[in-house]
C-alpha cells in the first residue's frame, strides 16, 4: 500500500483513509509518514520524521513509495508553493491539484506570500494560474500584489510590464482599475528601476484620480523629476508634499540645494535649508556644503560665517572646501576677525589650507592695510608644518570640529 506525506497539524482530516495522493515536491522537510494497510486501521499514523530525502520508506515489513497529498487548505497550499521550484510548472501543478478551489482573495494572499519572499517569478506563476482558472478573474488587488511582489524582488521591468497589462485590462474590466496601493507600488518600482517617465506619468494619473500618495511615493516622483532635470515640477511636487505634512528625505533636500547653488539662487537654497529643519528633518554635511556654495554665489559673507558657526555648534563634519568657500566670501568683505577664527580652527585640526586660499587671504589683508594680520595668518599656516609651495590638498579633505 502506498504511503503519504501530510502536515502534522492536519492529521485528523485523514481519518477516512485511503485516498488518492498527488505527487509534487517534498519540501519543506518536516512531514510525517502516514501508512494505510489492510492489516492496520485506516489512517494509522507513524510519527516517524522522514525528512523528504529518500524516495522510499519502510515500516512493519513494508516499503512504501513516498508521495504528497494534494493541498486541502491555504496552509498546505502555501507550503506546496514554497516548496515548488519556479519556472518549471510546479507552482501551477500545486494549485491545480488542490482539493479546494481558491478564490480571488486566496490568490492575492499567495502572491503576497511570494512577494515577501522576493520570489517574483513564483508570484507571476500564481497570477497566470489564476488568470486561467475557471470562475476566477484578476482584479485590482491581485494586480497590486503582483506589482508589489516584483518591486520587493527588484524586478522593476516586470513590475512596469504588469502595470501596463493592468491598464489594458482596466479598459474592459473596471475591477482592474489601479487604486492607491497600485500607484504607490508602481511609482516606487519605476523610479527605482530607472523608468522615470513612467514614474511621473503614473504620479500624474494618481493625482488626477484623487488618490492620496504617501511620503515614499512623493519622494519617488521628486527623484524622477531630478533625474530628468525637471526642476520646476520637482519644486511643485515638493510644495504639495509639504502641504500634506510629509517630509522628504535628506537626499532630496540636498539635491535641491545643490541645484539652486549652481543656478545662483541663494534665497531658494536658504529657504529649502530652513524649511527642512522646520519640518523636523536633520541637515547633513552635504546640505551645508551646497548652501555654502549658494551663499558664495550670492556673495553673502555674514550668512556664510553663521553657517560655519552652526556647523561647529552642531558637531557637523566640515570639508576643507567649505572652509575655503567661506574664506573666499569673507576676505573681500574684510571680515578679518572671522577669517582668523577659521584659519585658527583649521590649524588646530591639522587641516591643510590650499595655497590658493592662503595667497588670497594674505593678498587681501595686505591690500586692506592689515599687514599684521597677514603675518599672523602666515605664521599660523607655517606652524602647521606644511610647505605651502607643495600644498595641493584635495578639496574633499574632511575636518571634524571636535577632533
Amino acid at each position: 500500500m502506498y504511503g503519504h506525506y501530510v502536515v502534522p497539524t492536519q492529521q485528523s482530516v485523514f481519518a477516512g483513509f485511503p485516498c488518492q495522493p498527488v505527487s509534487f515536491p517534498t519540501r519543506p522537510e518536516e512531514y510525517y509518514y502516514v501508512r494505510a494497510h489492510s492489516t492496520h486501521s485506516p489512517g494509522r499514523i507513524s510519527r516517524r520524521n522522514i525528512g523528504g530525502h529518500s524516495s522510499w520508506g519502510s515500516g512493519v515489513g513494508y516499503n512504501y513509495p513516498k508521495t504528497v497529498l494534494a493541498p486541502f487548505d491555504m496552509d498546505t497550499l502555501k507550503a506546496a508553493i514554497q516548496a515548488a521550484r519556479p519556472d518549471c510548472g510546479e507552482v501551477r501543478k500545486a494549485i491545480e491539484s488542490s482539493t479546494f478551489k481558491p478564490r480571488e482573495r486566496a490568490f492575492t494572499r499567495l502572491i503576497n506570500m511570494c512577494g515577501r519572499q522576493k520570489e517574483s517569478r513564483k508570484a507571476l506563476e500564481v497570477f497566470e494560474t489564476m488568470r486561467d482558472y475557471r470562475g476566477v478573474r484578476p482584479n485590482t488587488y491581485t494586480y497590486s500584489a503582483l506589482i508589489s511582489a516584483c518591486s520587493n524582488a527588484g524586478d522593476w521591468d516586470l513590475a512596469v510590464d504588469i502595470f501596463h497589462r493592468m491598464k489594458v485590462a482596466a479598459a474592459s474590466d473596471p475591477r482592474c482599475r489601479p487604486n492607491q496601493v497600485t500607484y504607490n507600488a508602481i511609482i516606487s518600482a519605476s523610479e527605482r528601476g530607472g523608468h522615470y517617465d513612467v514614474c511621473l506619468a503614473c504620479f500624474r494619473d494618481m493625482i488626477s484620480s484623487d488618490a492620496c500618495p504617501d511620503s515614499v511615493t512623493y519622494c519617488s516622483a521628486i527623484n524622477a523629476c531630478q533625474k530628468l532635470g525637471n526642476w520646476e515640477e520637482a519644486e511643485r511636487i515638493l510644495s504639495i508634499m509639504h502641504s500634506h505634512r510629509f517630509v522628504a528625505s535628506v537626499g532630496i533636500y540636498s539635491t535641491m540645494i545643490d541645484y539652486y547653488a549652481t543656478h545662483s539662487s541663494w534665497e531658494a537654497a536658504l529657504d529649502v535649508f530652513l524649511t527642512m529643519q522646520m519640518l523636523g528633518q536633520s541637515v547633513d554635511a552635504r546640505c551645508c556644503h551646497g548652501l555654502m556654495l549658494a551663499l558664495e554665489a550670492g556673495q553673502q559673507p555674514d550668512m556664510a560665517f553663521q553657517l560655519i558657526e552652526a556647523m561647529w555648534a552642531n558637531d557637523i563634519s566640515i570639508e576643507t572646501s567649505i572652509y575655503v568657500a567661506a574664506l573666499r566670501i569673507m576676505a573681500p568683505a574684510a571680515m578679518w576677525e572671522q577669517v582668523l577664527q577659521i584659519v585658527t580652527k583649521l590649524h588646530e585640526r591639522g587641516s591643510r589650507v590650499p595655497l590658493e586660499a592662503v595667497s588670497l587671504l594674505i593678498t587681501s589683508m595686505k591690500s586692506a592695510g592689515k599687514a599684521d594680520l597677514a603675518l599672523q595668518v602666515e605664521s599660523i599656516v607655517k606652524q602647521s608644518g606644511v610647505d605651502l609651495q607643495l600644498d595641493e590638498a584635495s578639496p574633499k579633505e574632511t575636518v571634524h570640529p571636535n577632533e
